[in-house]
């Protein structure tokens, strides 16, 4: 007769026939009517059940309920349909079991971590830190004061060292705590971690830290950049392009050329205004007009290039001054003088000065186009030049005289008060020379003192002209025909140069174009 050996639930598990054991469908041997030596088996299937098949390995034929002791890990796990979950403890592994129902436990055996298994994902339970990290987790913690009250704090620990404190009183420490001589209200992050910073946005704050992690700003000294400000320290812009004013960059200030100031008005025809407060009163000073890149100084609409509304006071104009100058009075101050570089910009100029006035003095230029005579002149006033060929009533002190009459009957003009450029008609004037000299164009109508020779070279003396030499030594000298020039021996056909005895006197009178006639005592 066999045996049906059922589950609890009325489920089959084997029949078994007479005389025949089954070692196979579960764990226990299981006997068949009238199977002989049945007692061996019998009692090791009473000491499985006791050791709840302990084994390093899992029972081969489990079925659902079965228990089962793990030598490896010391826990008592039962079979689940799927797997051995263990009974009365929490799975241990270094990985995440994969069946799992609700509220299961499994320790980390890797990182010495707990976890809670939600009905979804393994839930962190603790501790927050991987093996091997240090401690980081927020702690809640009691601080002694100065004075020894304790005060509540939460520290912000990571991998044991303190990064923050939050606290809700401000103390100073007991003990001193590395990194925190003060704890503050809030939030304080600890001095002995370089540049250790908040990150994000921060709605209320007393003080900056400078990325140097030493140097503190705070709050009422930041300079806003969204409202209206003011700073009472240096602004200063560290690049060419400068400062930007207006909605829409009307104003730019900024460096071109890495030393060229530029200001510039971006606006469409815009001017450039200066102005000051005089006395209380906002006065212009100056304009640039944009629409006609004029300047005006006293006035905002300046007519020329450059308008002044006013009085110009320098002490010298660099480079010359081109154009038309427009003025009614020009004032020529204490010493000063007008200078004509003329029309070569050379080392010669023409100054146009005054001798020091004792009273208001006027000098009136004649509705006349003309030549200005000057003392100095020789030759310049012709016959006709002069009315009817005539002088009357003239004071032609120090002026060469060409004309075809001179009227001296007027007691204002007497021959003892004529002159010419070069003195009185009635003396030669004298020049003395005490080395070897070269006549110039001035020495007409002069005489040369000298003690040494001289030299008559080309271009210097007109037809008309003289030059007379005396011999002041007590020796002969020598006067030098230059070349170019062509001197005659009155009297003779004889040129060249001729040697004047000591006490000689010789006149050298121009007869044409560097042709001279000498004639004179002691000349040879």
């Amino acid at each position: 007769m066999s045996y049906t050996i059922n589950k609890t639930d009325g489920t089959k598990v084997v029949v078994l026939k007479e005389g025949t054991v089954d070692i196979t469908t579960t764990d226990l041997a299981l006997f068949g009517k009238g199977y002989a030596g049945f007692g061996e088996r019998l009692n090791e299937n009473f000491v499985k059940l006791l050791e709840n098949f302990a084994n390093t390995t899992a029972p081969a034929h489990k079925i659902r309920g079965q228990l089962w002791y793990d030598t490896l890990t010391n826990q008592i796990k039962v079979w689940n349909g799927n797997t051995f979950k263990p009974v009365g403890s929490s799975n241990n592994s270094e990985n995440e079991p994969t069946e799992a129902n609700l509220g299961d436990t499994w320790f980390d055996t890797n990182n010495f971590q707990l976890y809670v298994y939600n009905g979804t994902d393994w839930t962190l339970i603790g501790p927050t830190t991987v093996a091997g990290s240090g401690i980081t987790a927020v702690i809640s913690d009691s601080i002694r004061n100065d004075v020894g009250v304790y005060k509540a704090v939460l520290k912000f620990v990571t991998n044991d060292q303190i990064v923050a404190m939050v606290s809700a009183e401000e103390f100073t420490p007991l003990t001193a705590i590395t990194g925190f001589a003060t704890i503050y209200k809030g939030i304080t992050l600890s001095t002995s971690i370089s540049q250790a910073r908040f990150t994000g946005t921060a709605t209320l704050a007393t003080k900056l830290l400078f990325a140097d992690g030493v140097t503190e700003l705070a709050a009422d000294n930041i300079l806003r950049s969204d409202t209206n400000d003011s700073t009472s320290g240096t602004l200063t812009i560290f690049n060419d392009g400068g400062l930007s004013l207006g909605s829409g960059a009307d104003l730019t200030i900024s460096i071109t050329g890495g030393e060229n100031v530029v200001l510039q008005n971006n606006s469409l025809n815009g001017d450039i205004i200066f102005k000051v407060n005089d006395g209380g009163v906002t006065t212009t000073v100056m304009t640039i007009d944009g629409a006609t890149s004029r300047l005006g100084i006293g006035t905002s609409s300046p007519s020329t290039e450059l308008d002044v509304a006013g009085t110009i006071t320098a002490t010298a104009f660099a480079g010359p001054v081109t154009g038309t100058v427009n003025s009614n009075t020009i004032n020529v101050l204490t010493s000063g003088s007008i200078v004509f570089e003329g029309s070569s910009d050379d080392a010669n100029e023409t100054t146009l000065t005054v001798i020091n006035p004792t009273a208001d003095r006027t000098i009136t230029l004649p509705n006349v186009t003309g030549t200005v005579i000057t003392t100095g002149d020789t030759g310049t006033v012709t016959s006709t030049m002069i009315a009817d060929g005539t002088i009357v009533n003239g004071d032609i002190a120090n002026t060469t005289i060409r004309a075809a009459k001179l009227d001296l009957s007027s007691d204002s003009v007497t021959a003892s008060t004529l002159s010419d450029s070069k003195g009185e008609i009635r003396s030669v004037p004298q020049i003395v020379k005490s080395t070897s000299y070269n006549f110039i164009s001035s020495d007409h109508g002069k005489h040369i003192s000298t003690d040494s020779g001289v030299t008559l070279n080309t271009g210097i003396f007109t037809v008309g002209q003289n030059v007379t030499v005396f011999n002041s030594s007590s020796s002969s000298i020598t006067i030098t025909q230059g070349a170019g020039v062509t001197i005659y021996q009155a009297g003779t056909a004889n040129t060249g140069s001729r040697t004047l005895a000591q006490k000689g006197i010789a006149t050298l009178f121009c007869v044409g174009t560097n042709q001279y006639v000498i004639t004179g005592g002691g000349l040879s």
